[in-house]
């Protein structure tokens, strides 16, 4: 199996977290056991004692479309780990999702949200940072003499990642950028 996955050499965290993601979500989708795992409105979860959804909401993408997206992401961050390191790059994002799980609660009290989009936007929404910041473009493309960087291609994944899914999937990329 260590042969398949080269590509993320010097990279465990994200191929932890590409692997985990894409493998639970197919998982969910195929049980069709989705709502056993999403965030609950606060008084549900009180009221029922479901801390551990906080978790596992953001452990799986949603729908088939925000795997596909989200997994090639989660791809993309395997270079911002090598260069950060898989130390802090986990460190990172352990406490990224541990704030935007608290983050997201807050906002579904405050904003009364009824449901928020499953899925690891927290830990895409640090890794799209630093990979804003820490990996260089290495070259330039241009459309209609408009100059785009090869990054442009991360950035639109990202940005139909975040409003695939209407106005429920920019909360936790929200929350991920608040602290």
């Amino acid at each position: 199996m260590g042969d398949n996955f080269r590509s993320f050499r010097n990279a465990p965290v994200s191929k932890f977290m590409t692997i985990a993601a894409g493998g639970l979500s197919l998982w969910v989708g195929a049980t069709n056991t989705a709502s056993r795992f999403r965030l609950l409105p606060y008084t549900q979860i009180v009221q029922y004692g479901h801390w551990w959804r906080l978790f596992t909401s953001q452990a799986f993408f949603g729908s088939t479309l925000e795997t596909a997206l989200g997994c090639m992401l989660l791809y993309n961050l395997r270079n911002t780990e090598r260069i950060m390191g898989s130390r802090k790059f986990g460190s990172i994002v352990f406490i990224t999702t541990v704030l935007a799980s608290s983050l997201q609660l807050a906002s579904s009290v405050m904003f009364n949200l009824p449901s928020i989009s499953p899925g690891p936007f927290a830990m895409l929404g640090v890794g799209l940072y630093s990979f804003f910041h820490k990996i260089p473009s290495t070259s330039v493309i241009s459309v209609a003499g408009i100059p785009f960087s090869n990054k442009v291609f991360t950035y639109s994944l990202a940005a139909h990642l975040t409003f695939s899914m209407g106005m429920s999937a920019p909360c936790p990329h929200a929350c991920s950028r608040a602290h």
